[in-house]
């Protein structure tokens, strides 16, 4: 019952976000933050995919479009890029058009 109000609440605000930026995207003010984290204790990894756009007031926004458990795959240029596309294409961004930057690189 929980999960599934929870994945509903989610679906919901990725259908906003991604109608919020339906207009930055056009304009080509979108770009993406990459990082990943491994929890040292469990030795757990993670990627969080952020993005941040400026509108056409010139009003500058964040949201974080996924965090993703990378599980136990090597982090690889390709595992990466493989996660990231998968979540740029669920909330409509070209990998072709977007400026992508990462962490700690």
């Amino acid at each position: 019952m929980v999960r599934k109000e929870v994945s509903g609440a989610a679906e919901t605000i990725r259908a906003r976000v991604t109608e919020r930026l339906k207009d930055p995207i056009c304009d080509g003010t979108v770009s993406v933050c990459l990082d990943m984290n491994t929890d040292d204790y469990r030795k757990q990894a993670y990627l969080d995919v952020h993005c941040n756009w400026i509108d056409r007031d010139f009003s500058t926004h964040h949201t974080a479009l996924a965090v993703k458990h990378f599980g136990t795959s090597a982090h690889t240029g390709q595992n990466i890029h493989e996660a990231v596309s998968e979540i740029m294409t669920v909330c409509e961004l070209s990998t072709d058009e977007t400026p992508v930057t990462t962490d700690h690189c």
